[in-house]
């Protein structure tokens, strides 16, 4: 009984919508570090090259389940700053624009893009019901809350106040000043 429960959730394919999910968030987790790697250059912060490397290890764990599912790849030939998706290449060019204006623009836009990262795997998550697939979304939402309140506390010590763009207030504020459980 437990083998064939085993056997039934390692070879439970995926939806449709979860092969969207999957196949937006490659490009998605790689936007986040296509942009840090350009902004780090720019700017020499450590926080960029730090969350650079987080990003890299993100992307692959997506990657890795395109694989495993016997998925395209929409991120396998493309260079840096290079997207399928129509919206995300917008969104680069208009993140990397804002961010090399200054160091508080280029904070900025690591809050919005770690906000909008957060946003997307909440929605993500309501429809998805493959283990494998909850386990990853539920860990890149941890490494983008993670990446928040890098950012948030970087524009705090330049003076600043981050309003979410994606997630709501109540939302940030849950990941900024986390409760403390006994």
């Amino acid at each position: 009984m437990i083998t064939s429960i085993i056997l039934a959730t390692i070879f439970q394919t995926l939806t449709p919508n979860e092969v969207k999910t999957l196949t937006y968030l490659r490009e998605e987790e790689k936007l986040a570090l296509d942009v840090y790697s350009e902004l780090g250059r720019v700017h020499k912060m450590r926080i960029f090259q730090n969350i650079s490397r987080a990003e890299a290890q993100h992307t692959e764990s997506i990657k890795t389940l395109l694989i495993e599912f016997n998925l395209p790849d929409p991120a396998a030939k493309s260079k840096p700053g290079e997207f399928q998706d129509k919206d995300l290449q917008k969104l680069y060019i208009d993140l990397v624009t804002k961010g090399k204006k200054s160091i508080p623009d280029a904070l900025t836009v690591g809050a919005t893009i770690e906000d909008k990262d957060i946003f997307d795997l909440n929605e993500s998550l309501k429809t998805t019901t493959h283990p494998k697939l909850v386990t990853t979304l539920n860990t890149l939402k941890s490494g983008s809350e993670n990446h928040m309140r890098a950012f948030y506390r970087q524009l705090k010590n330049q003076g600043i106040t981050y309003k979410p763009q994606f997630i709501s207030q109540k939302t940030l504020d849950g990941i900024i000043n986390p409760t403390k459980s006994p």
